[in-house]
């Protein structure tokens, strides 16, 4: 058995439900929920019929011969401090959620029983994932970061920089993905043709620094409120679309970061979004 346990700081208020209506709880199938949209993510190259073995492969799957997920996530038990946010956070006070205040460590650990390379590309996989995303509710908007601080007590080299940091996602994209993806200037994007219907990664881009989380959660509501289009997200009677632009938060330093991943923008088969694409106009109010 291998065994990885990650220390991380949450650094933007974590709203995730749990078993309870209106509780909250760090729960294992949510993390490894996150693990798989952002691997199937950068995977875009494969066939559908290739991509879902090697999917099932890895994440568990009830196709003949595939069975139970090759890991298990664990998150200990602990007591978090929390209060309530609201999730449109430039219109503060309205209205809001629970959430997990930012500040507080929080473990997660996972156990396989592959070989050293396949649990390092779980490893490698969980912080390529807690970088462009996070986890529970609003996080393509900011919400739910997680800065990842250590593993097995080995601290995890601290970004300074918007190169490091650049650097690091390289790094980390290359051993899940080889020779898929560039970089340059301040973005990293797909260097492959994909083909995929679906939302993989097309680009990944930091933005200039905020002094806190909250001005630039701030920032990011007032984005998405100014440029609001069927091509950053929409739900209601006409049904519900996830928005392609997924907005994360990392840091530096003392300072604070917008990373944005520009996916793949797959409306339902059949459906013609109304109205301009805002998506160049809404990064632009955070870059």
């Amino acid at each position: 058995m291998r065994i990885s346990r990650c220390v991380g700081e949450i650094i933007t208020p974590l709203a995730i439900g749990g078993a309870l209506p209106r509780s909250l709880e760090l729960r294992s199938a949510s993390v490894k929920g996150v693990l798989r949209f952002w691997w199937r993510a950068i995977n875009a190259d494969l066939p559908l019929d290739e991509m879902k073995k090697e999917e099932g492969g890895i994440f568990g799957s009830s196709a003949e011969n595939q069975g139970r997920s090759k890991f298990s996530v664990q998150i200990p038990t602990r007591r978090l401090k929390q209060r309530s946010y609201s999730p449109i956070y430039h219109e503060r006070g309205r209205w809001g959620i629970k959430a997990f205040v930012p500040g507080q460590k929080i473990a997660i650990v996972l156990r396989s029983r592959g070989d050293a390379k396949n649990h390092k590309m779980y490893e490698d996989i969980l912080q390529l994932a807690l970088l462009l995303g996070g986890l529970g509710k609003r996080t393509r908007r900011g919400f739910g970061c997680i800065e990842l601080q250590g593993i097995n007590e080995k601290e995890i080299f601290a970004p300074r920089t918007e190169e490091d940091y650049l650097a690091r996602l390289q790094t980390l994209l290359e051993a899940c993905k080889p020779g898929c993806f560039s970089r340059g200037g301040n973005r990293i994007w797909s260097s492959n043709t994909f083909s995929g219907d679906y939302p993989w990664v097309r680009k990944i881009e930091i933005g200039k620094a905020y002094q806190d989380y909250s001005d630039l959660l701030a920032a990011i509501s007032v984005a998405a409120h100014d440029h609001d289009s069927h091509y950053t997200g929409f739900a209601g009677r006409i049904g519900r679309f996830a928005s392609p632009i997924y907005v994360s938060v990392i840091r530096t330093g003392s300072h604070y970061r917008p990373i944005i991943t520009t996916l793949n923008t797959a409306f339902a088969p059949g459906y013609y979004p109304r109205g301009r694409n805002t998506q160049s106009g809404f990064k632009g109010g955070i870059l």
